[in-house]
């Protein structure tokens, strides 16, 4: 059910008194690459390597090489930004999800409930993450219903009535405030539902052969048809819903997120 109160709940059992300790240091981290197209930073504090590639449609082979060697470092967080560049806009819109996929459920979306209910009009759009927690379990819902559930998010600035109501797999119907009720679809097969929007993708990636099958993919050996899934897969979520910094598989597989 959509019991507000369970997210009180979560927060009381965590303790106010955790001590997080700093992270260790991080081995030496090798002089950043000059080529000028790209700008490369380093936070000692959150061991986060931060590469920021220009508009250039190839990437400099210098900047490349520096690239893969810090993805395989176990000390550090790589972001880079723009490696996606010129995607298609009309693609990546809600409307074509909607279009292409809206009568299938999607049975991995995530909950999250504001700790304080009365608390709403601090922001329509959500407030901060502080604000929420996670409610265990997934949720069910038709792709257009979610959908809708963000149009009707964009609308509250206009003075959209904040209840929103849809049908799970079960056919009992749900009403939520989507002031106090943050949905994180996750885990959405581009591939199979979405394949103008992943050539579209593969087209415009300027570093294909680090994705599933690529030069440094060791599926690569294997034929298309004979390699179990590996993405990609889409991600859609209103603030203050958010993911933590995690490794797939625990640790076993090798995986990247394109925000």
């Amino acid at each position: 059910d959509f019991d507000q109160n369970s997210a009180a709940s979560i927060a009381e059992e965590s303790s106010p008194n955790l001590v997080i300790e700093p992270l260790p240091q991080t081995d030496y981290i090798p002089a950043f690459p000059s080529t000028g197209s790209c700008s490369w930073s380093f936070d000692p504090k959150s061991r986060v390597l931060l590469a920021k590639f220009g508009d250039d449609a190839i990437v400099a082979e210098e900047d490349k090489l520096y690239l893969l060697q810090m993805m395989e470092r176990t000390d550090i967080t790589v972001i880079s930004e723009n490696l996606a560049h010129g995607l298609n806009r009309d693609l990546w819109k809600p409307a074509y999800l909607q279009n292409f996929a809206g009568n299938d459920y999607h049975h991995k979306i995530r909950r999250f409930e504001r700790i304080d209910p009365s608390n709403d009009a601090q922001s329509d759009t959500g407030g901060d993450m502080s604000s929420f927690r996670e409610v265990d379990g997934f949720i069910s819902m038709r792709i257009t219903d979610y959908v809708d559930y963000l149009r009707r998010i964009s609308e509250l600035s206009n003075g959209a009535d904040p209840t929103f109501s849809f049908q799970p797999l079960n056919g009992v119907n749900i009403d939520i405030n989507v002031k106090n009720t943050k949905l994180y679809l996750v885990d959405f097969d581009m591939v199979k539902y979405l394949p103008r929007c992943y050539d579209d993708f593969l087209d415009t990636f300027k570093l294909a052969s680090i994705l599933p099958g690529g030069d440094y993919c060791m599926m690569n050996a294997v034929n298309k048809t004979g390699r179990p899934f590996m993405g990609p897969n889409l991600y859609i979520t209103p603030p203050p819903a958010f993911t933590h910094f995690h490794q797939d598989g625990f640790g076993t597989v090798d995986s990247g997120h394109l925000c």
